[in-house]
């Protein structure tokens, strides 16, 4: 996977093809694997709301294990 820096349309799209597997399944398929580093994307945006545009690229810079 390429970083293309908008994970919404990759989140959305392996969103869609892990709600069609079987809930007992979900965790051990590949995509539940594939959403774990986007799922944590996501906690640390939800973490600089409120925040500046540089102090959130700042933050990114720190935090980020996916540049």
């Amino acid at each position: 996977m390429k970083i293309a820096g908008c994970w919404v349309h990759y989140r959305r799209k392996f969103h869609e093809a892990l709600e069609v597997i079987p809930k007992d399944l979900r965790k051990q398929s590949v995509l539940y694997l594939i959403m774990n580093p986007i799922r944590a994307i996501y906690r640390e945006e939800g973490k600089l709301s409120g925040l500046s545009s540089d102090e959130r690229t700042a933050h990114r810079l720190l935090h980020n294990k996916f540049r």
